[in-house]
C-alpha cells in the first residue's frame, strides 16, 4: 500500500557505523532501480543482504515490499520490524513510513502521538515525506494541538524542497474555498475518525467545495458518523450534480433508483446514471445497463441502519475509484470491481 506520501529515496551508503563498501552500495542502487520499475522480486534479491547487514535504504525498501505484499501477502508486522531498524539509524524516509503505520494501525497499535513523534524526527532529519505528514496531522488534531499554521508552515518548507503532495495542496487551498476542510475530511475518514469527518465534510460542502459536496452526501447515505438522513443526501448530491460532478450525478441516481428520501423513480434514476456515465463513471454505465435490462427490478433498500445494510451501500458507492474507508477500489473496463493500490492519506480519490 502507498501513503500520501511515496518516498523519493536518496540513494545513501548505508549507515555510518557500515562504512560504505562499493559492492553493497551497488547491490542498493540496483535493488532501489528495481524497485521503481516494480521489479520487486529482483529488488528483493538485490536488498535483502545489504538490509540484514544494516543498510538502512535497503532495510525501508524491505518494509515496503512486505507491506505492499509484493511477496504474497501484506506483512504489516514484519514492514514495522524493518522500518525500525532504519529508523534507529535515523534514516528519515523510514520514519515517514513507519509514522504512517501507527496513523493507519497497521502492524501496530493505532497510535497518534507516536506517528507524531516519528514525523518530527523525520522532519528534524530533512525528510521532506515526514514534513507533509506531520503538517496533516497538525491540520486534524491528531496527536498534537491543532495548528493550521504549523501545517502550512510544514508544507511550504516541504515543497520547498520538491515535495509535490505538499505544492499541490498549497494550490488547492489557493484556488478552492473549502479545499483544507475537504482534506481534514478525507484525512479523518481514513483513519475512522468518521464523526470528525462528517463534520468537516459539511463545513467543506457549505463552503462550496463539489468534492464534499459528494463525500457529505455519501456519508449521510450510509449513515456514517452518524445517523442516515436522506433529504441531506439528496441536497448534497444534487448540488455537487448540478456542478457538473459525475460521482453526484451518480449517488442522485442511486437515491432514486432506490427510493431513499424521495419516491422510487427508475426513469430519473435512469437519467442520471446517463450523465454520470457520460463524464466517465464506470459504476453508473453498469447501473444504467442493469435499469435497462429487462429481468431486473431493483427492490427499494430494507428500511433501517443494519450492518449489512451499510456495507452493502459502502460497497456500492465505494466502487469507480472511491476511497471506501480503509479500502479503495476501482471498477475496471469488464465491470469488475477491484481493489486500488494506493489508497492515499488525506486524499479522498485513487487511481
Amino acid at each position: 500500500m502507498r501513503w500520501i506520501a511515496p518516498v523519493k529515496v536518496l540513494i545513501v551508503c548505508g549507515a555510518v557505523i557500515y562504512g560504505c563498501l562499493q559492492p553493497a552500495l551497488a547491490d542498493v542502487n540496483a535493488g532501489v532501480r528495481a524497485f521503481r520499475a516494480k521489479d520487486y522480486p529482483s529488488a528483493w534479491t538485490q536488498l535483502f543482504e545489504p538490509a540484514q547487514r544494516g543498510d538502512p535504504v535497503a532495510q525501508t525498501h524491505i518494509g515496503m515490499m512486505l507491506a505492499m505484499g509484493a511477496r504474497g501477502g501484506p506483512d504489516m508486522p514484519g514492514a514495522v520490524s524493518w522500518y525500525r531498524k532504519a529508523v534507529a539509524q535515523n534514516y528519515g524516509p523510514a520514519m515517514s513510513q513507519l509514522g504512517m503505520m501507527y496513523v493507519m494501525g497497521m502492524g501496530v497499535r493505532q497510535d497518534f502521538k507516536q506517528a507524531a513523534e516519528l514525523f518530527q524526527r523525520g522532519v528534524q532529519a530533512g525528510n521532506k515525506e515526514s514534513m507533509t505528514n506531520l503538517a496533516q496531522l497538525y491540520e486534524t488534531g491528531q496527536g498534537v494541538q491543532r495548528d493550521p499554521v504549523r501545517a502550512r508552515q510544514l508544507r511550504e518548507q516541504a515543497s520547498g524542497r520538491g515535495e509535490k503532495v505538499a505544492a499541490e495542496q498549497l494550490r488547492e487551498d489557493a484556488r478552492s474555498p473549502g479545499a483544507a476542510e475537504f482534506r481534514q475530511a478525507t484525512t479523518l475518514r481514513s483513519t475512522r475518525q468518521y464523526s470528525q469527518s462528517r463534520q468537516f465534510a459539511q463545513q467543506a460542502a457549505a463552503k462550496g467545495n463539489v468534492e464534499d459536496m459528494v463525500l457529505a452526501g455519501r456519508q449521510a447515505i450510509i449513515g456514517e458518523g452518524g445517523a442516515k438522513d436522506y433529504a441531506a443526501a439528496l441536497r448534497y448530491s444534487e448540488q455537487a450534480a448540478r456542478a457538473g460532478n459525475r460521482d453526484g450525478m451518480f449517488q442522485v441516481g442511486y437515491l432514486y433508483e432506490f427510493g431513499l428520501g424521495v419516491r422510487l423513480d427508475k426513469k430519473t434514476a435512469l437519467s442520471w446514471y446517463d450523465k454520470a456515465a457520460a463524464r466517465g463513471n464506470l459504476v453508473a454505465r453498469q447501473a444504467a445497463t442493469n435499469l435497462r435490462s429487462a429481468d431486473y427490478e431493483p427492490a427499494p433498500a430494507p428500511a433501517g441502519n443494519s450492518d449489512e445494510l451499510q456495507a452493502r451501500e459502502r460497497k456500492y458507492l465505494g466502487a469507480g475509484g472511491q476511497f471506501n474507508g480503509l479500502t479503495c477500489v476501482k471498477i475496471d473496463s469488464g465491470g469488475q470491481s477491484m481493489p486500488c493500490s494506493n489508497g492515499m492519506f488525506g486524499n479522498y480519490s485513487c487511481p
